[in-house]
């Protein structure tokens, strides 16, 4: 097949937007397909999944992405969080959120669920506490109506206590990032909440040249100091060559001049909060990968009113 130099500029514009090459067609107008599904184990064509024996590969609705160098794998379709992060299973993830979603009535058949599944799991949460630290005791003020939101409160804020009691007597981080995944979730939808209800009345004091960029600046800002204010609550330390940095300098490949600043660092976890979503072909994002100490996980988390796909994890190889 012949292309001009223009339909090959179009073809490698293209691929280096999306990942995916335009499909060919020959002068009589039959269309030439890339088959994407190959055995692993010996290189051979198979038959798309479902449809014949093979390997069976899941990649989403479009197919696997063409690769590109060895960080081809940061460029394919995201891990759902549930994926990256199991411990926050379908049930427990939308009630954590659940605020989050005006239309929720917190006081009907439909909360009741949330809020057992909620509470049981805050049980089996302070039990592994206690465990690791007999002496823990726990205050927590029982609100006398029982809603969702007095229940994810209550399980967020003993994640965060779990993640610091094994940060102390362990040195294990993994519980740390799971409770900041939770927490950064919670900070991100109350922070665009107020951040809406201040640009609504015009009091809404942030840099910007327009109203999307100064309700960013605001919701950035508020976040990072509610996290650095509950990492000290907690008594987890932050610091800028720590394990755990909250807008700090990741330097690329090592170089002390060329750096990206992720909103929150947690060992090899990067959690980005953004209004609008982002994927790895943002040059922010792929200076983040580049960083050294590397991440193994980019999580961009956007406000949960954006849909049921408004945070995601990529993997980075």
């Amino acid at each position: 097949m012949h292309l001009s130099v223009e339909e090959r500029r179009r073809a490698i514009s293209r691929w280096l937007r999306t990942g995916f090459l335009p499909v060919a067609r020959l002068a009589g107008g039959l269309e030439l397909k890339f088959n994407p599904y190959h055995d692993p184990r010996n290189g051979r064509f198979t038959f798309a999944t479902g449809i014949g024996a093979g390997i069976e590969e899941h990649y989403g609705g479009q197919g696997p992405r063409l690769g590109r160098g060895g960080n081809s794998r940061a460029f394919e379709d995201p891990m759902t969080v549930e994926q990256a992060f199991p411990e926050l299973h379908g049930p427990l993830w939308n009630g954590i959120q659940a605020l989050a979603q005006s239309t929720l009535d917190i006081f009907g058949p439909a909360a009741e669920a949330q809020i057992n599944i909620l509470d049981n799991r805050s049980k089996e949460v302070l039990k592994e506490i206690k465990k690791l630290d007999p002496n823990f005791v726990y205050q927590q003020i029982y609100s006398p109506q029982p809603s969702v939101e007095a229940s994810a409160a209550r399980l967020d804020d003993l994640m965060m206590w779990r993640a610091a009691t094994y940060l102390r007597k362990t040195g294990n981080i993994e519980p740390l990032k799971t409770a900041m995944m939770v927490r950064m979730q919670r900070e991100i939808d109350q922070a665009k909440r107020e951040g809406d209800k201040l640009q609504k009345a015009g009091e809404l004091k942030s840099h910007g040249v327009n109203d999307q960029m100064r309700l960013g600046n605001y919701v950035d800002r508020r976040v990072r100091g509610n996290i650095r204010g509950a990492l000290n609550w907690y008594g987890i330390k932050a610091a800028a060559r720590g394990r755990v940095r909250i807008n700090r300098r990741l330097y690329i490949d090592g170089q002390g001049r060329s750096y990206g600043i992720p909103d929150v660092m947690v060992d090899d976890l990067i959690i980005e909060g953004s209004l609008q979503r982002k994927t790895m072909s943002a040059a922010q994002l792929r200076r983040f990968a580049k960083g050294l100490p590397k991440p193994r996980h980019i999580a961009v988390m956007t406000p949960s009113e954006a849909g049921s796909a408004h945070t995601y994890v990529y993997k980075i190889p």
